[in-house]
């Protein structure tokens, strides 16, 4: 039986090996060295800022210009089997979850900036390492309020893509895994300016009639999947978008969070990319959480290719189920 990848190994390729394929053991070495490096410098930089935070403590929130935070999710399943008459694989899976804000606030002007990162990776026994979940996602937004307070001019910056190689896999050892995706391939980035209302820590409704939307292929290879010409890196469209977010606590240990992002190219006004995703977290208690996830995306410019069904505009939808280690720092009010 062949014995399942340490976490330390796992966590190496979690991060660094964008192709899963890769087999180098020295690459390997060198990697968990980095990590390393990188874990105690995200130790010192976590600790840095809980004591900023303690720091502060005695400031009311209120006269606070700045206000910062984030959270760190890691979620961890293995299971293995000896003798076991019903059978069954040795199976090892890792996801992280990162988060981080900053928000800054004074008189009428409002700025603010998140940051979402997750990663999930799994290990079959006979089997080589596969992402599981891979999204990077990072929206800086700025208001200015109006003359009613719950009305505000907005200019928002949107991008997302993904960081690791993403496959097809091949069920036949004899043909190679096709490769889907990389890094800024494809990789999105919207620009928009228009007007918002808000009802605070609760809902925002945000209209943008000037919206420049920017899809970004890095490798040549991919350009057509994603709705660019051969030998294109990128498209810009211009249109208007509608940008939707709700944020409830529906009860004491449960957190709603939504969101829906409508984009029209003025080019074809009839045809609306959606893009909507969906957190639900259920808190167990300070450390321990359990989050349900879901996002649908429906894109004109993506054509989905499925055996037997031939290549076509489909609904592109995932769901997540994560348990786990969780930790929250900085202000800890409601963003």
């Amino acid at each position: 039986m062949r014995k399942i990848l340490l976490p330390s190994s796992l966590l190496a390729g979690l991060i660094f090996v964008s192709d899963p394929h890769s087999t180098n053991y020295s690459y390997y070495l060198i990697s968990i060295s980095f990590i390393r490096k990188l874990l105690m410098s995200t130790v010192v930089i976590t600790l840095s800022t809980m004591g900023l935070v303690r720091a502060q403590d005695n400031l009311e929130v209120q006269d606070s210009v700045w206000k910062t935070g984030g959270n760190i999710n890691l979620n961890v399943s293995q299971v293995a089997f000896s003798n076991w008459a019903g059978g069954g694989e040795d199976a090892f899976a890792l996801g992280i979850l990162l988060g981080g804000f900053t928000q800054f606030e004074r008189k009428n002007t409002l700025w603010k900036n998140t940051m979402n990162f997750a990663y999930g990776i799994q290990k079959l026994n006979g089997g080589g390492t596969r992402k599981t979940d891979d999204q990077i996602r990072i929206v800086s937004e700025v208001s200015r309020k109006l003359v009613n307070p719950k009305w505000l001019w907005t200019a928002r910056l949107n991008f997302w893509s993904q960081i690791a190689r993403g496959y097809i896999y091949s069920s036949d050892p004899d043909i190679p895994d096709e490769e889907i995706s990389r890094f800024m391939a494809p990789g999105y980035l919207q620009l928009a300016m228009g007007y918002s209302y808000t009802e605070p820590k609760i809902f925002t409704l945000s209209a943008f009639p000037l919206t420049g939307k920017f899809t970004f292929v890095n490798r040549d290879t991919l350009a057509t999947r994603y709705g660019l010409d051969d030998g294109e890196s990128s498209r810009a469209e211009f249109g208007a978008s509608v940008n939707a977010n709700l944020t409830k606590q529906l009860m004491e240990n449960i957190k709603l969070n939504t969101n829906l992002n409508l984009f029209s190219n003025y080019d074809q006004a009839t045809q609306v990319d959606i893009n909507w995703d969906m957190v639900l977290l259920l808190k167990v208690n300070k450390y321990i959480t359990t989050s349900i996830a879901a996002q649908l995306i429906y894109d004109h410019e993506i054509d989905i290719d499925r055996e037997r069904e031939g290549i076509q505009r489909r609904v592109q939808f995932r769901e997540l189920i994560n348990i786990g280690f969780a930790y929250d720092f900085g202000y800890k009010g409601k963003k």
